[in-house]
């Protein structure tokens, strides 16, 4: 499969959304990589039903970054019940072996590291 670049819609209610969850677009970066900058812009809340493991196989760097943020004029909360196997208290992201991923909580179009 392509490997991921550009901007990718999160949505259930959006029958335009390129992911339906996270989840399942977590999935997919880490299965395909990236060839360019991606940015998962997040349209509504998501609750993750288990540790969402970033573990991207192929090609991030300064320049093919990984972000998470807010779609434009969006307010958006991650919230999980899943415990980590490690600590036992909520977790919500696990990177691992994953570099130049950016979470970014602003919801303008502005490139803001947090």
């Amino acid at each position: 499969a392509q490997q991921l670049s550009g901007d990718y819609v999160i949505s259930s209610a959006n029958p335009l959304a390129n992911f339906r969850t996270l989840a399942l677009a977590v999935d997919q970066i880490n299965t395909r990589g990236v060839s360019g900058p991606v940015r998962f812009l997040l349209d509504e809340d998501q609750n993750l039903t288990s540790l969402l493991s970033i573990n991207i196989i192929a090609n991030t760097s300064t320049t093919n970054t990984f972000t998470i943020k807010p779609n434009t004029g969006k307010n958006i909360t991650i919230t999980t019940t899943m415990a980590s196997p490690s600590t036992g208290i909520p977790a919500v992201i696990r990177f691992n072996g994953t570099n130049n991923v950016i979470i970014d909580g602003s919801n303008s179009t502005l490139n803001t590291k947090i």
